[in-house]
């Protein structure tokens, strides 16, 4: 749903491939995390019986728009994790130890 008074743009045109910035959008804070070709490599070499959430990650593939926003929100308690903290190199929540991939699955 579209509402037009919610609408922002961001420039993350800075933003290298491998990296993560945080904004706030309407007070929410969101992770947007642009991929590099080996993190796209990774996730289509992940068995897919090592994910605890099996739904697809859908990127596009043009160039230069490989890039997640996600919600910085932790799912159990709402603290912020940390980004590429984890075995996973994607966000830890330091408040009770959630583990979330690069792709903001829980793991």
């Amino acid at each position: 749903r579209y509402f037009p008074d919610k609408y922002m743009e961001f420039d993350i045109g800075e933003l290298p491939p491998g990296e993560v910035m945080q904004i706030s959008w309407h007070g929410s804070p969101l992770f947007i995390r642009r991929f590099s070709e080996e993190e796209m490599e990774d996730e289509r070499s992940t068995p897919n019986e090592t994910l605890m959430d099996k739904s697809p990650v859908n990127i596009s593939d043009a160039p230069n728009s490989k890039v997640l926003v996600v919600s910085a929100r932790c799912t159990h308690l709402g603290c912020i994790p940390i980004p590429y903290i984890g075995k996973f190199n994607g966000w830890t929540c330091m408040c009770h130890g959630s583990i979330f991939d690069k792709w903001g699955r829980v793991r």
